[in-house]
């Protein structure tokens, strides 16, 4: 397509197998893992923009918004837990000075 870069792994920071954060001449992205497409070279993963973003604090608020609304709200266990597993990627994304880089 026109305009558009080719996807190149080293253009994402890959939060975990689900997320991943992209950047543009505006903007970071965030994207979640899609189902598997198919291209002229057989399967691959399909990536969805979700939404975009000033700074990696907004991505990871959406982050956190979006993985909690997929947790039962019934079991507060495994809403703690995935909270703490949350703020896990947040620090190691900050250790990595992930969320200082500029657009």
């Amino acid at each position: 397509m026109r305009g558009r870069k080719p996807n190149v792994a080293e253009d994402y920071y890959n939060i975990n197998n689900t997320w991943r954060v992209g950047k543009d001449s505006l903007n970071f992205y965030l994207q979640r893992k899609g189902q598997k497409g198919e291209d002229s070279e057989g399967t691959m993963d399909t990536w969805v923009t979700v939404g975009f973003y000033q700074t990696f604090k907004q991505i990871y608020h959406e982050l956190v918004e979006r993985s909690i609304k997929e947790v039962s709200l019934t079991d507060m266990k495994a809403v703690n837990k995935k909270i703490q597993e949350l703020h896990q990627l947040i620090q190691e994304a900050h250790a990595k000075g992930i969320m200082n880089r500029e657009i």
